[in-house]
């Protein structure tokens, strides 16, 4: 089979892993047509350290789920941040930003992914951010998967929105009504005056509506967008594409449908899409695989069949296509791992993604190049869905969220894998930050407003109960803060240590290899070898001197403590002496005392005695003369 393909000619790559032996082995590609790896081959070593890296999601939970807050994303000519409690990856816990969102109807957080719409007709569900996104520039990025009902394999009437609001949705979404005014959820949903979408019809703000027929009720999905400032609309515009209404026919019922909206400072907003077919975009290409986001440690193949290969070695493995568009890959001995989708083009492990690492798999070529093949870009998979021009957003703050029906007859199961809002404005953090003030933000701000009233009138006695409640919270929040940070210190610590490790080996290894010749120079070899074996020999005369103080001090010890046994010993003679005569002082006084005690006793018998015997005649006396 050939080789990876190349884009560009000539163009050399350089991989390095490491074989059975523990030393640094290159695998070098040189572009062009039918090119094949050169250099020593090793399949197997490159494949094991893919797996460990990337099939890790295996051992990760849902819950330890973590988004990046501190990862950096490229978009156009700036960079951006993601901002943690409005972004989340596979699902959402209490433990990190479920709290964050308002989820209500047939929404729900499950273990590998939210399910916003359930497999069941006429459901609906919403899943609103009680947050609001503090910036004008930003974007949101999602990924989707969307199941139809396995009769009809269609979404029917069923519709899918995004949101971005200018208003707090989640504070007016009044669930409390829409159950207790009615036992169907339509009819409450009325009565909350949320009847589009779980939505108000006189919204403000961007709508993005996944629909799944025409104007003339025909199957056919589109993508209908709408900026709306308040006036009455209905589910049927975005169906015909009245009132301002952006329409794109789009089949985005797909394993993976991204999602991207743009808001840039100047207040337009765009949008754009990509549904991937993943099992044929996949099949019969070649990736790379960075372990650390930088150098290529192995190239990858999907074959079409299933199976995947390394480098130029024999099919190792096997993929399949699993939720979200993932790519589950099992390799014999090792534990099955996922890849996701970041774009067309790149692929990410999924346990790296919630630990914020950046192993990642470029996309190459085709495995078969006919040297015809246009460069692959990005672009070439998005189709531009709406354009809204600047103007459009006024607001400051806006908020995001989700929203859906499942259809009337038919169902359809849609499920959220990813979503992250990038804030692209460096002036400001762009969410609010509860870690500060934590969940009593809006009491902390009340009192300091209040603050003037309690200096004039009587209740500074309520005032500083208040203060001392919300101070005492705020000290216990910060002291289990504290100790988590160091916790996260130390961690840092151990990884700083290794990375000084790593990097030392790397200095090593450049320091002997020769570029223009492509190997090692064995004199660089031999002169770091004996350099350690100097190291060694110092290090060791140096333990042996330790040594050598040690067992004299001991040797000390024992003679210092043999001299302290003799004269313990005769002093403890002395001692047992003492308290032997001690013993035989108090067992004589015993008996002498037992002595006087049984004489006592006697005298009071005989004394006893004698006073019966006394008072026995002297009632004979008086029986005597009484008789008389």
């Amino acid at each position: 089979a050939a080789g990876p393909h190349s884009r560009g000619p000539h163009r050399p790559l350089l991989s390095a892993g490491t074989g059975g032996s523990g030393r640094p082995q290159f695998c070098c590609y040189r572009a062009g047509r039918g090119a094949r790896p050169r250099g020593p081959q090793v399949p197997m070593a490159c494949w094991s350290a893919l797996a460990v890296a990337a099939l890790a999601a295996a051992a990760v939970p849902a819950a330890a789920m973590e988004t990046g807050g501190g990862a950096k994303h490229a978009e156009g000519g700036g960079r951006g941040w993601s901002m943690r409690h409005h972004s989340f990856t596979r699902t959402m816990s209490y433990d990190d930003v479920l709290g964050d969102w308002l989820s209500s109807a047939g929404t729900m957080a499950l273990r590998d992914r939210v399910q916003l719409l359930p497999p069941v007709p006429d459901r609906y569900g919403a899943l609103w951010a009680k947050q609001a996104v503090a910036t004008k520039d930003f974007e949101a990025r999602f990924t989707l998967s969307g199941i139809a009902s396995a009769g009809n394999k269609k979404p029917e009437d069923a519709a899918v929105a995004f949101w971005i609001s200018e208003w707090d949705i989640a504070k007016d979404y009044k669930e409390q009504v829409i159950v207790t005014s009615s036992k169907d959820w339509l009819q409450g949903s009325k009565s909350a005056g949320v009847t589009l979408l779980q939505n108000r019809p006189n919204f403000k703000g961007l709508a993005v509506v996944l629909l799944g027929l025409d104007s003339k009720k025909d199957a056919r999905q589109s993508v209908a967008a709408m900026w709306n400032d308040g006036k009455d609309v209905a589910l049927q515009d975005f169906v015909e594409g009245s009132k301002g209404t952006q329409v794109k026919f789009v089949d985005w019922v797909s394993d993976a449908t991204q999602v991207k909206v743009r808001v840039k400072p100047d207040g337009s907003v765009r949008g754009s899409i990509m549904a991937l077919d993943v099992k044929a975009h996949l099949g019969d290409t070649v990736w790379s695989f960075k372990q650390d986001g930088i150098n290529i440690v192995a190239y990858v193949s999907f074959l079409k069949d299933g199976r995947v290969r390394v480098n130029d070695g024999p099919p190792t493995g096997t993929w399949e296509v699993s939720y979200g568009g993932t790519i589950l890959i099992k390799v014999e001995g090792l534990p099955p791992g996922l890849m996701v989708f970041r774009g067309a083009l790149l692929m990410e492990p999924q346990a790296h993604v919630e630990r914020g690492l950046k192993s990642k798999l470029e996309y190459i070529g085709p495995t078969q190049p006919t040297g015809k093949e246009p460069e692959a870009k990005e672009e070439d998979h998005w189709v531009d869905l709406f354009s809204f021009p600047p103007g459009t957003l006024k607001s400051e703050e806006s908020f995001v969220g989700f929203s859906g029906w499942t259809g009337s007859k038919t169902s359809i199961e849609v499920n959220l894998h990813h979503l992250e809002l990038l804030n692209f404005d460096a002036s400001k953090v762009g969410e609010q930050d509860r870690d500060v003030l934590g969940d009593n933000q809006v009491q902390w701000l009340k009192i300091l407003e209040e603050e003037k009233r309690f200096l004039d009138r009587a209740s500074q006695t309520e005032a500083v109960e208040r203060l001392t409640k919300l101070l005492t919270e705020h000290v216990d929040k910060y002291t289990q803060l504290g100790e988590h940070v160091k916790t996260e210190l130390g961690k840092l610590d151990k990884q700083a240590d290794d990375l000084s490790v790593e990097m030392g080996q790397f200095y090593t290894m450049a320091q002997a290899w020769v570029i223009e010749s492509q190997s090692f120079d064995p004199k660089a070899v031999r002169d770091h070898i004996s350099g350690l074996h100097t190291i060694l020999t110092r290090d060791k005369d140096r333990h042996d001197s330790t040594l050598d103080k040690v067992n004299a001090a001991a040797a000390q010890l024992k003679a210092k403590r043999g001299a302290s046994s003799q004269l313990n010993d005769e002093g403890n003679k002395v001692k047992v002496q003492a308290v032997s005569d001690l013993s035989k002082s108090v067992e004589d006084l015993a008996e002498k005392g037992s002595m006087q005690t049984n004489g006592l006793l006697l005298v009071m018998v005989v004394s006893v005695a004698g006073l019966g015997l006394l008072f026995l005649n002297r009632m004979r006396y008086y029986e005597k003369k009484h008789y008389i």
